[in-house]
């Protein structure tokens, strides 16, 4: 069963106007961080509305916590633009699945967090 979260409550809003989105469960992230981030029985696979640093951060440690298939959707050609160098590029490193938090490699995330931005509409292809 797929889940869709979207930190952005503006974001969350017009996922509601997708054709076909009311048969896919959904969140806001407030909400989701508000119930302890717990997944519904089933959930093996979450998209992420929004790459900034909360729908990264969220992107990461669900992957991380609950070792779900995590794909996160930006529409700016960069995740967590504007974001300090050493936070981005740390949290960026750990979401491709080289290096984790304790620095040990048996924590290091088993699928890599999967990323779409916005130049792959036009090419289809990975920016990495």
């Amino acid at each position: 069963m797929p889940w869709l979260f979207s930190p952005v409550p503006t974001a969350y809003f017009l996922l509601h106007l997708i054709e076909g989105q009311d048969r896919i469960p959904s969140s806001e992230a407030r909400e989701f961080l508000q119930q302890g981030m717990k997944l519904p029985a089933g959930v093996k696979k979450v998209t992420v509305i929004g790459g900034g640093v909360i729908g990264c951060e969220l992107a990461y440690s669900l992957a991380y916590e609950q070792g779900v298939e995590v794909t996160v959707v930006e529409k700016l050609p960069d995740l967590m633009t504007g974001v300090v160098h050493a936070n981005r590029s740390m949290l960026l490193w750990m979401m491709m699945g080289k290096g984790s938090p304790s620095g040990r490699r048996e924590d290091v995330l088993a699928k890599p967090v999967q990323a779409y931005k916005a130049e792959q509409r036009q090419t289809g292809h990975s920016t990495q």
